[in-house]
């Protein structure tokens, strides 16, 4: 299987972005990939398969936990490798004249590969529709993002005159009013944007490498919205029975990719 990099944490990042695009819309994703790829294509299944190598999966067992490709969905596990692919991508889509924008996912630990800046750089010359998102989980790796980030992270993307915000996935509501505003704005007046998403990664990078301090994860995981609800909410009804739903559904996807 691999390494894989869980979104645990992070996830209304992708929701709440995924929940304003279109099926014409296009997504370029990152390593930690697995939350993009559901909430733009609405499907588990591919998912499971692919990281379990089997024929079944979205690339047919090959791409793996990283290299996804489905239904206007890319990913690479590069670090900024699919920034400028995207920009090319958006810039295709303004000379074919189309409205779709394209979303490219990254993490503060991108910040450092010149390819960000390049598409930056083109995105602003050709006012393309692109969103660049930066999920800001305050670490690279195990490395706090104080020892190795100089200045703001907006104030890269407004250097190449890129529309910027910041919004925070623990304030989800507003979180929703501004993604459904940048979109719908760049729909009719197409301009590029870096959004930068405050957010926390509950689990290790990867597999098990995690130096963080635990009372600081303790903390996050107290304060996680989606822990907040079912801390509040978890015991009645509907929500136990959404959520029964739920783990059957994903069990259910894992023993039809076992028997693959």
């Amino acid at each position: 299987m691999g390494t894989t990099h869980t979104c645990i944490g992070q996830e209304l990042s992708a929701v709440l972005i995924a929940g304003q695009l279109k099926k014409t819309d296009i997504v370029f994703s990152n390593h930690r990939c697995h939350g993009h790829f559901i909430a733009k294509t609405r499907s588990v299944e591919p998912l499971v398969a692919e990281i379990l190598g089997k024929q079944s999966g979205a690339c047919r067992g090959i791409g793996g936990s990283q290299h996804l490709c489905a239904e206007n969905f890319y990913s690479n596990g590069v670090q900024g490798g699919a920034t400028p692919i995207a920009t090319g991508v958006a810039l295709a889509e303004k000379m074919n004249g189309s409205d779709s924008i394209t979303v490219a996912y990254i993490g503060d630990g991108t910040l450092g590969e010149g390819v960000f800046y390049e598409s930056m750089n083109v995105a602003s010359l050709e006012k393309l529709r692109i969103v660049y998102v930066v999920e800001n989980n305050k670490y690279s790796q195990s490395t706090a993002q104080a020892e190795v980030l100089a200045g703001e992270i907006l104030k890269r993307g407004e250097a190449f005159g890129l529309k910027t915000h910041k919004v925070s996935t623990w304030d989800f509501e507003q979180m929703q009013k501004d993604v459904e505003n940048l979109l719908t704005s760049m729909r009719t007046s197409p301009e590029p944007v870096m959004l930068e998403v405050e957010t926390y990664r509950l689990e290790a990078h990867s597999k098990g490498d995690d130096l963080r301090d635990p009372a600081e994860i303790a903390l996050f995981k107290k304060r996680d919205p989606l822990n907040q609800f079912l801390e509040k909410h978890g015991q009645e009804p509907d929500v136990m029975k959404t959520l029964s739903r739920i783990n059957k559904d994903i069990y259910s996807c894992f023993e039809n990719a076992e028997q693959d």
